[in-house]
């Protein structure tokens, strides 16, 4: 029996399914966070932050649910400009009188808002915002130096694109 065929005389402790656990983004700019949630009866929903904070609806974050069907919804949490200190590990978590379920998001800083950037996009070329790199990762052959200096850059890039994914694998 699968949860879109479910006969809602039964209950359901919250599933939580998140699309992007790893997001990389720039200082200074928005950013919004999705969980996907299954629940019945609807959970209670909240975002905390690193330390275990909740996140407080404000200024500067907006909460909000988005219903899509008797047992489903989209927990969002909005930021609006980015700090070094919304940088880290985020958590969504619903409980109902069955149960509760969290997911963790972890995001990190990959530069400042208003730097040249493109999307890296997936096989079916679909934009992808957890998977933004800096447009300098490629060589730009404008502006090349020396076949070293251009390897010299490129490895320095592929350097920094391991440590930051190292960092995510073990801690």
């Amino acid at each position: 029996m699968t949860r879109s065929s479910i006969d809602f005389k039964h209950k359901i402790p919250p599933l939580i399914v998140i699309p992007s656990q790893l997001i990389g983004a720039k200082s200074g700019a928005p950013l919004t966070l999705d969980c996907h949630v299954e629940s019945f009866p609807n959970p209670i929903s909240f975002w905390t932050h690193e330390n275990g904070s909740l996140v407080s609806e404000g200024p500067k974050y907006h909460t909000w649910v988005e219903q899509i069907s008797s047992y489903k919804m989209f927990m969002r949490l909005h930021i609006g400009s980015l700090s070094k200190q919304d940088f880290g590990t985020y958590k969504c978590i619903a409980k109902n009188t069955l149960g509760g379920s969290e997911g963790v998001i972890k995001v990190y800083n990959i530069g400042f808002f208003g730097e040249s950037s493109h999307y890296v996009t997936d096989q079916q070329g679909d934009q992808r915002t957890n998977q933004i790199a800096k447009s300098t990762w490629g060589l730009d052959q404008s502006s090349a130096g020396s076949s070293h200096q251009q390897q010299s850059a490129f490895s320095q890039q592929l350097v920094l694109l391991v440590s930051v994914l190292f960092e995510y694998v073990y801690h």
